[in-house]
């Protein structure tokens, strides 16, 4: 096969972009939980967290480079890097929103998307990259299901009640983000590409799993989880409690 690709070029350039996003993210959640006081161990982990993912965001470019990219230049939006959440929050319930929007949601959904790439990836450098990503990402979603477990007795009621009323739109998001139709070749998808049908199955599995984490965190309501349920074919039966 060519190792020369401008589908899988632009894909692994898009993923530079969000690596590197992930990265600011991951830094601010590490400014975050010095100014919350936090365990220096999640401090460690955090800012472990924002050099792996600088790491896949430059091993993710250089691919791209090799497959054919015409330009090393990023067009990352600056208006990605504002902080969405209110001015007035305490920093621990910004926490709290950063880890339930970035590492709960996205991180946990990316991961098991990811995990679908690498068994595509037949193409040697893409899976070497793709096998580190996967087992590094994993472990930053960990981080962040054991963090807001952490920092959620510390909320008062008016903070607990905000993220509990933000997590639905967190996840509505990430749904919107992966509702995609696209198909590509069996030399795309050996580069750890994701035909789109993929994407929407392994996402809409993988909400309705995150949705059931947060209903035994006492984070999304009943009501919430029959809907989606019902949204994505599955009996409530058949969604552990």
């Amino acid at each position: 096969m060519s190792s020369f690709n401008k589908i899988a070029a632009h894909d692994w350039k898009e993923r530079a972009i969000a690596e590197y996003l992930s990265a600011a993210h991951c830094s601010h959640a590490v400014t975050l939980m010095i100014q919350s006081g936090v365990s220096p161990d999640y401090i460690e982990d955090g800012l472990a967290n924002v050099a792996q993912e600088i790491r896949h965001a430059e091993e993710s470019l250089k691919l791209s480079i090799e497959l054919g990219s015409e330009s090393q230049t990023l067009a990352i939006n600056p208006e990605s890097f504002d902080d969405p959440y209110n001015v007035q929050m305490r920093s621990i319930a910004k926490l709290a929103h950063l880890c339930a929007r970035f590492f709960c949601c996205a991180e946990f959904v990316g991961t098991r998307l990811q995990q679908k790439m690498l068994e595509n990836a037949s193409q040697a450098s893409a899976f070497q990259l793709l096998t580190s990503i996967v087992n590094e990402e994993k472990e930053h979603s960990s981080l962040g299901w054991d963090l807001i477990e952490d920092l959620v007795p510390n909320l008062d009621h008016l903070e607990l009640s905000s993220l509990k009323a933000a997590i639905p739109k967190y996840i509505d998001e990430i749904e919107a983000y992966y509702d995609c139709n696209h198909t590509y070749s069996s030399e795309e998808l050996s580069w750890g590409l994701l035909n789109g049908s993929d994407y929407q199955r392994i996402s809409s599995l993988s909400l309705r799993e995150l949705e059931d984490k947060f209903y035994k965190l006492g984070l999304i309501d009943l009501r919430r989880r029959i809907h989606t349920t019902k949204k994505s074919g599955h009996k409530l039966s058949e969604v552990s409690l």
